[in-house]
């Protein structure tokens, strides 16, 4: 009976704690950890889910995306979403479908059948959020964002900051 009830309490509340440290490093890159410098190059800045550096060349290229793009908080350069993603892909649904089932399974995340009528899929749990999609038969995208409380408020905290010291740069003067 004390084999059970110990396994009960692993189960719920051993193994969650466990998969909430897990490491998320999609090509090569962590979510939730400063990004290197020598992927910051502000002339390919562009603001989405925070900074964003687009045309980046990550340290594990995947052959089905030919773009990535990282987005970070914009202080610190935390972390906190990756993209990839490709234009002109043949087979889309096809690989869609296929790597539907592959982070899927990788994550061990639910997910619903792929099919042509549902070309988006949203795999998540309450630390990731995992997009897949096939837009308009041509474009296959993945979208990795990492969601903790704790890198919750480092957005909410360095967006705050940020527009306040973006603020403050503007003169001013006589308005």
């Amino acid at each position: 009976m004390k084999k059970i009830l110990l396994l009960v309490l692993f189960v719920f509340f051993v193994a969650p704690l466990a998969i909430s440290k897990e490491t998320v490093s999609p090509f090569g890159i962590e979510l939730g950890k400063e990004l290197d410098k020598k992927y910051i190059d502000e002339s390919k800045e562009v603001f989405g889910w925070g900074v964003c550096y687009d045309n980046i060349s990550p340290p594990i290229k995947n052959s089905n995306f030919n773009n990535y793009m990282i987005c970070t908080t914009p202080i610190s350069k935390t972390v906190t979403a990756i993209l990839a993603k490709n234009k002109t892909i043949n087979d889309c649904y096809g690989l869609y479908a296929d790597l539907v089932r592959i982070i899927s399974k990788k994550y061990n995340l639910e997910y619903e059948e792929p099919s042509h009528n549902n070309p988006v899929q949203i795999l998540d749990n309450e630390f990731i959020n995992i997009l897949v999609s096939c837009y308009k038969e041509e474009v296959l995208e993945v979208r990795y964002e990492l969601r903790t409380e704790e890198l919750k408020k480092l957005i909410q905290d360095e967006g705050l900051e940020f527009e306040e010291n973006r603020l403050s740069k503007i003169d001013q003067e006589g308005l």
